[in-house]
């Protein structure tokens, strides 16, 4: 699973600007786990960006995974895609696990 690290709860908000209307997007900055294409962990980790939904508070600091909900299937022909990143603490990541031996 995707470890990632959120080191400070700043949420950077952005205002587009339409013909038709305004819109905001919520943004916070994380680091993610990566592996290489032979599937060995990176030696670095590699900076990304969460965004939030409306409303949504930013994480509160600390390591996370990306939840299974996040990846779905894409169209008909079976591609998998990334959707919007949920993340989910270790705690419950563990809670998970578990349920699917049980």
């Amino acid at each position: 699973m995707i470890q990632i690290e959120v080191q400070d709860k700043a949420v950077c908000t952005r205002t587009i600007r339409s013909q038709e209307s305004d819109f905001q997007i919520h943004e916070q900055a994380a680091w993610a786990f990566l592996f290489d294409a032979e599937g060995h962990r990176n030696p670095y980790p590699t900076r990304i960006t969460l965004r939030l939904e409306d409303g949504q508070s930013g994480y509160t600091p600390g390591r996370y995974y990306l939840a299974p909900q996040s990846v779905y299937v894409k169209d008909r022909f079976g591609n998998l895609a990334l959707g919007r990143p949920v993340l989910i603490t270790e705690d419950e990541y563990r809670k998970q696990l578990l349920a699917q031996v049980a």
